[in-house]
């Protein structure tokens, strides 16, 4: 039919890693280190508050390439073991201690 209008490509985030923020940590939805860093910052304490702010872990692969570098760089930012980051508070840890 002529009157249908074909879909455009849809972007969740932007096309392009904000450059000079560090290095890239979520290849899916390039999000960088300082913008894990600056989520924290500003007040994400869960790698939820993270994922809801920067989109890490939130791509195609679903955070099994960068799951634990945004641990890492969540728990480095806190002061707080790795094992002490949850999901989405309270008792939703990510890690086992033993």
């Amino acid at each position: 039919r002529e009157d249908i209008v074909e879909r455009t490509i849809f972007h969740r985030f932007r096309d392009e890693p904000e450059w000079g923020k560090g290095r890239l940590i979520c290849i899916c939805n390039r999000v960088t280190e300082e913008e894990v860093r600056e989520a924290v910052r500003r007040g994400s304490r869960t790698l939820q508050g993270v994922m809801f702010r920067t989109g890490a872990c939130m791509g195609v692969c679903q955070g099994s390439r960068c799951l634990s570098e945004v641990i890492e760089v969540i728990s480095d930012e806190l002061g707080v073991k790795p094992s002490n980051i949850t999901l989405r508070g309270g008792g939703s840890w990510i890690l086992k201690t033993s």
